[in-house]
C-alpha cells in the first residue's frame, strides 16, 4: 500500500505512515481491522534478522452462509487466573451497524440482535481487505467498492442510506448509489461527509451526496485535513509540479501554493505546509506556506530530521564556518615557505680535458696551467709521468731531482691528478728543465697543461634527493591551502524548531545531528578538541572527520515531543556508557518525558533521569529488552524472545518510574493491542493456514483465551468483542460465545473502541 498523504510506499495495513508520520484513518476513512493475509516469521535468532513471510490464513470456503443470532456456539470460556474485568456482553443497541463481506457480497447488521441480514450490494471482486469500505462521518451511509481490481486499484465508488434498507424490499435500490467507476483506492471525508476521490485516470473529484464536481486533472496526491480545504499535487516530473489549494465553500477560488519543489514534507497543517526546492548543486531549501500565509524560507542548505502538524525541526547553514586549517598540526608551515621546485641544469657538473704545453706555447693565452706528478708529460719524450719515470729509470743521475718535486707537490694534485701551476711550481719547474733539459726558451713549459671543458655530467642522486622533499613540501603546500581556503570550510548550522509560525533557535553552534526515537542528539564547536598532525592528512575529510558526533563527548539532546525546544546535555557518564554499547552492539536513545532510555542490539535496557538539563548515569533495567514504543514516561518493551512452530513469541512489559509490569506473556509480535481500559487483546498462537489464538489479558494480570483459528476482530466497546474464527463471525460478551453467521470474509463496524496503543511489526488495524 502507499501512504495517501505523502505516497511512500507503506507495508501492508501500517497504522501510521513511517515517512511522514500521520495517522492513515485520518486520510483513508479506512475502519477495517485486520489483512486478509496475516505475517510470521522465519526462526531466525535475533529480531533484526527475521523475516516476513506471508501465511495464508483464509480457510477453504464452507456452505452457504446461515445467520445463527442468540443460539450460543460454544461453551464458556475457562478463564485462567481471575475473570477479566472488562467483561463483553451482547448489546442491543441501535446506534451502531455492522457490514460483512460473504461470499462476495456487503450484508448489513443493524443490530447483533436481529436475526436476519440485509445484502446491500455484490462486490463483484475477490478482494478482501480494509480499504474497501467505511462508514461515513455521520453513520448515516456505508461507502464501498464494487468491481475492484487489484491490479489496477480501481473500482466503482458506491454508497448507501443503510439506515433505509430492508430486508427483500424492492426500494432499497433507491437509497443505492454509483457515485463513480474507475475509481482508486482511498476515498476520504472531509468534516461535512463530503468524499474526495481519485479517479484511474488521476482527476480528482469531491462528491457532496447529489453529484461530483471535477477538482483538477493531472493529480499526483493530493491532501486533506478533515475541513472543507484540499491541497493537490500537479504535473509532472518532466514539467515540474505545482501544489494547489482549494476550499470547497469557493471551488472558483484556487490558490497556487507552490511551484518547481522537490519535496513536500508535512501537510497535515494547511496553514503550515513544509516544501523544499533544490539548487544546482543539490543543496535543498525549506519553505513553509498556507492557505493564509505566503510563503516563507526558513533556511538553505537544511537537513529536515521531523515535520508534522506545523512543526518541524531542521538544520539550516548561518553563515559561520569553521577553518579546517585551525584543527591541523603544521610544523613545516615556515620550511615549505621558500621551496622552489629543483632545476636539473643546478645538479650540473662539467667535464674537462688537459692538453700539454711546448715550449712554444703563451701561458698567458691561458687563464690557468697546471702540471702533474702523475700524468704523462711532453717533456718526457717517451710519454711517460714523473713518478713513472723515477721507477724506470732509477739510473738516472738526476732522478733525484723528480723525486724531490713528487715528495714537494703530488699530494696538491686533485682528483684528476693536476695541481695548479704557481709562481713556486713555476720556478721549481723552471729548475727541473734547466737540469734535465736541452736548455731552449720555455723548455719548462713542456711539464705543463692547460685545461678545456668538454662535456658536463649531472649529480642525479642529488637532484632526485631533493626533488623528492620538494614534492613532499608541494603536496603540503597544496593540502594547506585547500584546508585554508573558504571552499572547504565547514559550514556552521543552527539547529531550528519551527512550530505553526514561530521559529524558534535551539543551538546555534552545530556540526552533526543524529536521529533519535522522539528527539534528536547533536554536537557543538565547544565540543571538538581533537587535532590532527598535517602528514596524516590525505584529504579535507580526514579533517572534517574531527567534527563527526563523538560518542564519548557530552552531546546535546532535544525532544520532539510537544515541539520541545529546551537542550539536555549527556554527563560524561551517561556519554562513556552510550559510547561502550554504540561500539559493541549499537545502541539507540529514546527520550521520554523526563528520562532518556538505552537500549542496545544484545537486549541492554537502560534509564537515565534528566535533572537540571543533563542526563544522569545510565542504569540498566534488564538485558533482555526490545524497545517497542514510548508513551510520554512510561517504555513498553517486549522481552524473552522464543520461536515456536515458526512463530516468534515474546513477552510484552511496561516500564515506569522504576517499575516493570508484565502486561503479556507468550504472545505473538505480529499483533498487540492496549486499549485505554488497560485491556489487552493479542495473538497467543498460530494455526497454519486457519488464523491465531487471540487472547485478552486484564489489567490485573489474568489471561482469557477468547478464541482459536481468528483472523480479524474488533472490540465494539469494554463489552463486545466481534471477531472472525474459522470464516464464522462470533460475538464474545465476556461469557459467552456467540456466533452470528458463518462463511464471513471480513468485517466492519461504524464504531468500535478506540486502541489506546498498538505494538507489533504490523497493526492490522486502525483507530
Amino acid at each position: 500500500m502507499y501512504c495517501p498523504n505523502c505516497g511512500a510506499k507503506l507495508p501492508d495495513q501500517s497504522k501510521y505512515c513511517g515517512s511522514c508520520g500521520v495517522k492513515l484513518s485520518d486520510f483513508l476513512g479506512a475502519t477495517a481491522e485486520t489483512s486478509e493475509v496475516q505475517e510470521t516469521w522465519s526462526d531466525d535468532s535475533t529480531p533484526a534478522k527475521r523475516r516476513k513471510q506471508p501465511v495464508s490464513v483464509k480457510p477453504e470456503k464452507k456452505t452457504k452462509r446461515k445467520l445463527i443470532v442468540g443460539a450460543a456456539a460454544a461453551a464458556v470460556v475457562v478463564i485462567v487466573g481471575i475473570a477479566v474485568k472488562v467483561g463483553l456482553s451482547v448489546v442491543g443497541r441501535n446506534d451502531n451497524a455492522y457490514v460483512y463481506l460473504s461470499d462476495g457480497k456487503y450484508e448489513l447488521l443493524t443490530s447483533l440482535k436481529q436475526d436476519e441480514a440485509i445484502e446491500i450490494a455484490a462486490s463483484k471482486s475477490d478482494a478482501a481487505e480494509s480499504y474497501l469500505l467505511s462508514f461515513s462521518p455521520d453513520g448515516e451511509y456505508v461507502y464501498y467498492y464494487t468491481k475492484y481490481d487489484a491490479s489496477f486499484g480501481t473500482g466503482s465508488l458506491c454508497r448507501a442510506e443503510y439506515g433505509k434498507l430492508k430486508e427483500h424490499s424492492g426500494k432499497n435500490d433507491n437509497y443505492i448509489d454509483v457515485i463513480a467507476t474507475n475509481v482508486r483506492l482511498g476515498f476520504r471525508f472531509l468534516e461535512d461527509g463530503t468524499v474526495t476521490y481519485v479517479s484511474g485516470e488521476d482527476t480528482l473529484y469531491c462528491y457532496d451526496g447529489k453529484e461530483s464536481t471535477q477538482i483538477a486533472k493531472s493529480v499526483n496526491n493530493y491532501y486533506t485535513d478533515g475541513s472543507s480545504r484540499i491541497v493537490y499535487e500537479a504535473g509532472s516530473y518532466t514539467d515540474g509540479y505545482t501544489m494547489y489549494g482549494i476550499d470547497l465553500n469557493e471551488k472558483d477560488n484556487k490558490i497556487k501554493l507552490a511551484a518547481d519543489y522537490g519535496y513536500v514534507y508535512d501537510a497535515v497543517d494547511f496553514d503550515h505546509i513544509f516544501y523544499t526546492r533544490e539548487d544546482e548543486d543539490y543543496n535543498e531549501s525549506l519553505y513553509v506556506v498556507g492557505f493564509e500565509k505566503d510563503s516563507e524560507k526558513l533556511g538553505d542548505n537544511v537537513n529536515v530530521f521531523y515535520a508534522i502538524d506545523g512543526v518541524t525541526y531542521f538544520t539550516a547553514a548561518n553563515g559561520t564556518s569553521l577553518t579546517l586549517y585551525d584543527y591541523v598540526e603544521d610544523p613545516y608551515e615556515s620550511a615549505d615557505s621558500g621551496i622552489v621546485e629543483p632545476d636539473i641544469e643546478e645538479y650540473g657538473i662539467p667535464t674537462y680535458r688537459y692538453y700539454a704545453l711546448d715550449s712554444n706555447s703563451d701561458p698567458e693565452d691561458y687563464e690557468q696551467i697546471y702540471t702533474s706528478c702523475t700524468n704523462d708529460v711532453y717533456f718526457l719524450w717517451y710519454g711517460y709521468s714523473m713518478e713513472e719515470y723515477v721507477e724506470r729509470y732509477s739510473s738516472d743521475e738526476h732522478i733525484s731531482d723528480y723525486q724531490a718535486f713528487i715528495d714537494k707537490y703530488k699530494s696538491l694534485e686533485d682528483e684528476n691528478g693536476y695541481l695548479v701551476v704557481t709562481d713556486a711550481v713555476k720556478n721549481d719547474l723552471i729548475a727541473l728543465a734547466q737540469t734535465n733539459g736541452q736548455g731552449y726558451d720555455g723548455e719548462w713549459l713542456e711539464f705543463c697543461f692547460y685545461k678545456e671543458q668538454n662535456g658536463t655530467s649531472y649529480d642525479y642522486d642529488s637532484y632526485y634527493a631533493d626533488y623528492e622533499k620538494y614534492e613532499e613540501a608541494a603536496d603540503r603546500i597544496e593540502m594547506r591551502e585547500a584546508l585554508q581556503s573558504k571552499d572547504n570550510a565547514f559550514a556552521v548550522q543552527t539547529l531550528y524548531c519551527y512550530n505553526k509560525g514561530k521559529l524558534t533557535a535551539i543551538s546555534e553552534n552545530v556540526l552533526q545531528t543524529r536521529f533519535c526515537y522522539y528527539g534528536i542528539m547533536y554536537n557543538t564547536t565547544d565540543l571538538v578538541t581533537d587535532t590532527i598532525a598535517l602528514e596524516n592528512v590525505s584529504s579535507v575529510f580526514d579533517v572534517t572527520d574531527l567534527f563527526s558526533m563523538d560518542n564519548e563527548a557530552q552531546n546535546y539532546l532535544v525532544s520532539t515531543a510537544d515541539a520541545g525546544t529546551a537542550a539536555i546535555q549527556m554527563s560524561k557518564s551517561a556519554a562513556e556508557t552510550f559510547a561502550e554499547a554504540y561500539e559493541s552492539s549499537y545502541a539507540v536513545l529514546y527520550l521520554g518525558d523526563s528520562n532518556v532510555y538505552m537500549n542496545d542490539s544484545n537486549g541492554g535496557f537502560y534509564a537515565a533521569s534528566v535533572n537540571k538539563g543533563t542526563v544522569g548515569s545510565f542504569q540498566i533495567i534488564t538485558d533482555d529488552a526490545e524497545v517497542s514504543y514510548i508513551d510520554g514516561s512510561t517504555v513498553y518493551y517486549i522481552s524473552g524472545e522464543y520461536t515456536s512452530n515458526d512463530c516468534v513469541y515474546c513477552d510484552l512489559y511496561s516500564y515506569s518510574d522504576g517499575k516493570k509490569v508484565l502486561l503479556a506473556q507468550d504472545v505473538l509480535f505480529d499483533d498487540i493491542n492496549l486499549y485505554s481500559d488497560g485491556t489487552i487483546l493479542a495473538y497467543t498462537g498460530y494455526h497454519s493456514n486457519y488464523g491465531y489464538e487471540l487472547t485478552a489479558f486484564s489489567p490485573d494480570g489474568s489471561k482469557n483465551i477468547i478464541a482459536d483459528d481468528v483472523t480479524l476482530y474488533i472490540r465494539v466497546d469494554p463489552s463486545t468483542l466481534l471477531y472472525i474464527a474459522d470464516d464464522d463471525l462470533y460475538l464474545y460478551d465476556g461469557k459467552e460465545k456467540t456466533m452470528i453467521c458463518s462463511d464471513v470474509d471480513w468485517l466492519w463496524s461504524q464504531k468500535k473502541m478506540e486502541i489506546q496503543n498498538s505494538f507489533g511489526w504490523y497493526s492490522y488495524y486502525y483507530d
